[in-house]
């Protein structure tokens, strides 16, 4: 092959290479590049290889967003942006990040992330949790982060999965800051949710919040389609026990009838 023939496609695949966007091979081969002239734009600092199949054009910063978009698009891989962090990016969430934020990323499938994300700085902590709450990815959203395009969770999706991620053992308050700012939640996807969602502890302690602070959403909802299961839930250690709900709650919220 000549100098000419080698150049091209790689000449071709830069002029259209978005800046700070991660592609794979699939997309170079689409492009006229095999294996070989992959490997050897590497080794001419062409391109940045950042691990096993994932490339970027060498002078280009690493953005965590872009990492997630490559992993939805790119890759096709079963996560998405949810829990605290998908509030934090829609703005539904005040809360003062850490001075190297941490990204909560959700897949409802046995996955784990690929050794090209763990390997690299990204400027966060990427924190996958592998939930059971739902079969499948239900209300994502798209958003926009330093020009990328990432699919988050919507804000009533997010506040099932950060309660299934939370650790209460004594107060609620971290949550009851949380959902104050929810005010606005469509009944709609959160009837549907509540349907859908496998874990009656977390429909309970959504529910008792949404009760305690009369969330405005909370008349439409049809209870009598919400299977929140059987037996005594012990959330908040040493707590009152709430009847209606059947979990343990804060004891200053003892004797409250909402």
């Amino acid at each position: 092959m000549s100098e000419g023939e080698y150049l091209k496609p790689i000449l071709e695949a830069l002029s259209i290479w978005d800046r700070g966007v991660i592609h794979g091979l699939g997309w170079l081969s689409a492009r006229g590049m095999n294996r070989v002239q992959v490997h050897r734009s590497c080794k001419a600092g062409e391109l940045r290889r950042l691990g096993e199949g994932a490339f970027m054009r060498p002078s280009d910063d690493l953005h965590w967003a872009a990492a997630v978009e490559a992993m939805q698009t790119e890759f096709q891989y079963p996560v998405h942006v949810g829990g605290l962090s998908a509030l934090e990016l829609i703005g539904s969430s005040h809360f003062i990040r850490q001075s190297r934020r941490e990204v909560q990323l959700v897949t409802y499938q046995k996955w784990n992330l690929p050794k090209w994300v763990r390997s690299n700085d990204w400027g966060v902590n990427f924190n996958l949790h592998r939930s059971r709450l739902f079969l499948g990815d239900v209300f994502l959203m798209e958003h926009r982060e330093a020009g990328f395009h990432l699919a988050v969770s919507s804000r009533e999706l997010a506040i099932f999965e950060h309660i299934d991620e939370s650790n209460y053992k004594t107060s609620f308050e971290s949550l009851e800051n949380l959902m104050l700012g929810l005010r606005t939640m469509r009944s709609d996807h959160l009837q549907s949710l509540l349907e859908g969602c496998r874990s009656s502890k977390v429909k309970r302690i959504f529910l008792y919040m949404s009760e305690k602070l009369d969330m405005p959403y909370l008349r439409k909802l049809d209870t009598s389609r919400i299977d929140l299961g059987r037996g005594f839930r012990e959330v908040i250690k040493g707590g009152h026990r709430d009847g209606k709900y059947q979990i343990t709650v804060p004891r200053e919220d003892e004797g409250s009838s909402f």
